[in-house]
């Protein structure tokens, strides 16, 4: 189990579960009701429209949505897709999730033919000043309306996120600030500030706004906007890109998201971050939203699998002498280790168990082993 742990590989029931949760969170995003797996789906497994197995006789099975105790022994579920569903029932808190974007058609546009993308990446040393080289010129011409837009997450309190956008059009600074569900991840509050930045422009009524420009420190959020193939993209994604369609066609506006340096002394930047921490910290301000996002299942079923390995690891008593000198924690990347290209290359043949050695060779029809019969398989 140590060397698993070195190498990043789940033992086989952990790896089991990890499948179960996976499988549940794929029939999770499925809409379409006529899908074989969404008929047998429960019609109170979100987001319902399912048929499930009418009148299901709640004394003799389990529904998925039930934690089983010391009463529930006797008691089965009624099929093994309820129980695979049961797999992530505790990183469902409740049922009101976002709602998911739907298929896209081909004639979908294509996000970089209606948005300019940038994501040049430059040292925080320098961000500052090039960033303030490129902008001013902007500032000053009055079909330029600049925006920076931030998210972020209280890890220790509430738990809360918050979105804010930072405005500047001419001589004007506007902040707006949102106080986010506590069951979405850093990255959606990102997404939501982006589309309501959006949201704006289209409130300004200045005919002669010609360019849209706005600024985020969120890698992820643009790159995820310029694939637009992500299969957990929310609503928000597919709103933001409809948005830029109508304002590019109806107003001639174009719009730009520049990635920029997080915490590189840059003026809108900082002040879209302050604002949103204030939101985040606010325990005044009500949440706009109760909704549980895909990203946030998604890190709560990764957390919960880790968490099974390593309360697995914690009650193994075969650990080695080398590894009880060390505070050796599961992880999903493997530790680097600094070695030569052949050992390297020992290390993921073993691990992937395909390699020069006859435990693998065997399996080869015209395989001949060199040594005696006698010779135990390696």
């Amino acid at each position: 189990m140590a060397m698993e742990i070195e190498a990043a590989i789940p033992p086989p029931e952990v790896r089991f579960t990890k499948i179960c949760k996976n499988y549940a969170f794929r029939i999770l995003q499925i809409e379409n009701i006529s899908h074989p797996i969404r008929k047998r789906a429960p019609d109170t497994f979100p987001p319902g429209n399912s048929f499930g197995i009418p009148n299901l006789n709640l004394q003799k099975y389990l529904d998925w949505n039930h934690q089983p105790n010391a009463a529930d022994k006797k008691k089965k579920f009624p099929s093994q897709l309820y129980a695979v569903l049961n797999s992530i029932c505790k990183e469902l808190p409740s049922l009101n999730i976002e709602k998911m974007s739907q298929p896209k058609a081909p004639w979908t546009p294509n996000p970089e033919k209606l948005i300019d993308f940038a994501t040049e990446k430059i040292d925080k040393k320098s961000a500052a000043e090039k960033h303030r080289k490129f902008v001013n010129p902007l500032l000053k011409n009055p079909g330029n309306i600049i925006m920076y837009t931030d998210g972020s997450k209280n890890q220790e309190r509430n738990k809360n996120a918050a979105a804010s956008i930072c405005i500047f059009y001419k001589d004007e600074k506007i902040e707006k600030g949102w106080k986010l569900s506590n069951k979405i991840e850093s990255n959606d509050a990102e997404i939501f500030a982006i589309k309501m930045a959006y949201q704006e422009i289209k409130k300004q009524t200045n005919q002669r706004i010609r360019h849209a420009w706005i600024f985020t420190d969120s890698l992820l959020s643009v790159q995820q906007l310029r694939s637009n193939t992500t299969s957990q993209n929310s609503q928000n994604h597919e709103e933001i890109i409809k948005m830029a369609e109508k304002l590019k066609v109806q107003r001639n506006i174009q719009l730009h998201i520049h990635w920029v340096k997080g915490h590189s002394k840059i003026q809108g930047n900082e002040c879209a971050n302050k604002i949103a921490k204030r939101f985040a910290n606010s325990e005044r301000k009500k949440p706009i939203s109760n909704h549980i996002s895909l990203t946030h299942i998604k890190r709560g079923i990764k957390n919960s699998v880790l968490k099974q390995w390593s309360e697995k690891w914690q009650k193994c008593k075969e650990k080695g002498k080398h590894y009880c000198q060390f505070e050796t924690q599961p992880g999903w990347k493997p530790i680097k280790i600094q070695t030569t290209k052949k050992v390297w290359s020992t290390y993921m043949q073993l691990k992937l168990g395909h390699g020069y050695f006859k435990s693998y060779l065997q399996r080869l029809p015209n395989y001949e082993p060199r040594c005696s019969r006698n010779c135990s398989a390696i």
